[in-house]
């Protein structure tokens, strides 16, 4: 009688990584517990459900593997969309302040001609200006620091108001001239009217 029978085989199997998967084969009795022939069969069950159960986890995490390369591939197109966006943005920004730019060079040249202008003016003003009281003729509105004084003289009586005797002009907002139609009133013929701004 034999006490003791190890039978050593080699089963083809795939190659496994799982590092909490052990197998164990241990050493029977052929009296106490069977046949050789049921301790490999044994063996080999639990080593197919082992296997089993090792490709089960082995497609979950290749599925998540999956969606996580999907969600990577749709997170970067959205970072190449948001860079095409800052970039078509980055454009506009430097366009408007090559336009405001343009602007700015046209409104400081424009002010420069402005003053040189004013400058000009008040130069001519100052170069004619006198002083003390007097007063010129008005033409419209008289200039800040004069008052504005109207007088007339109207019917003024003539021999004739042929051009002769009458010679009808406007200066500025005096004017001599016929009073109403020429002759109409004669020998109340004439009208003198001036205008003037004093200070």
């Amino acid at each position: 009688m034999l006490s003791v029978l190890l039978f050593l085989c080699v089963l083809p199997r795939p190659a496994l990584t799982a590092s909490n998967i052990k197998y164990s084969i241990e050493i029977h009795d052929v009296n106490s517990t069977g046949s050789g022939v049921d301790i490999i069969k044994q063996l080999s069950e639990s080593i197919e459900a082992n296997f089993s159960s090792l490709k089960a986890k082995v497609k979950a995490v290749e599925e998540k593997l999956a969606a996580t390369e999907q969600e990577l591939a749709e997170t970067k197109e959205a970072l190449a969309n948001a860079k095409s966006d800052v970039n078509s943005i980055q454009e506009e920004v430097s366009q408007t302040k090559t336009v405001a730019d343009t602007v700015k060079k046209d409104l400081t040249k424009a002010r420069g001609e402005l003053e040189g202008k004013i400058s000009a003016n008040t130069g001519s003003i100052n170069k004619y200006s006198l002083k003390g009281k007097y007063c010129f003729l008005a033409n419209g509105a008289c200039p800040a620091g004069f008052s504005r004084i109207e007088t007339r003289m109207l019917a003024i009586r003539t021999y004739s108001a042929n051009s002769v005797y009458i010679k009808a002009g406007a200066f500025g907002s005096s004017r001599i001239g016929c009073h109403g139609p020429c002759g109409k009133y004669s020998p109340h013929n004439g009208d003198i009217i001036l205008a003037v701004c004093c200070n």
